[in-house]
């Protein structure tokens, strides 16, 4: 499994790595099931959340905070935080209605990218 990437692991996997340790030591199992669902649990929000930043970067007009705003990202810069009173709400929606749209398009025969 040393080179099967994240969003290719199966229940299977999991089981192979679990299996050989799980009546032995059950408390190692268990501690390594959870560091598992972790991994994917991330992985999976991450991709989303990933995929979403680049969609409203490439290809909407929408300002950059908007879109971090909308994935609801602290803001590093002290003084702009401290001057910022709005939350954007009405450029969020719009946004968020935009992506939902993008999503709910089909992909073009074999491209995946959903241009």
């Amino acid at each position: 499994m040393g080179t099967l990437l994240v969003r290719d692991v199966q229940l299977q996997h999991v089981l192979a790595v679990l299996e050989p340790i799980w009546q032995a030591k059950t408390e190692t199992a268990s501690r390594v099931r959870g560091h598992i669902e972790q991994v994917l649990d991330w992985a999976a929000a991450h991709g989303f959340r990933s995929t979403f930043r680049d969609w409203a970067a490439e290809r909407t007009q929408f300002p950059r905070e908007v879109a971090e705003m909308a994935l609801a990202h602290a803001i590093g810069d002290k003084v702009e935080a401290a001057y910022r009173r709005g939350d954007l709400f009405e450029k969020r929606r719009r946004l968020m209605d935009d992506w939902a749209a993008f999503l709910d398009r089909p992909a073009a025969a074999g491209n995946l990218s959903a241009t």
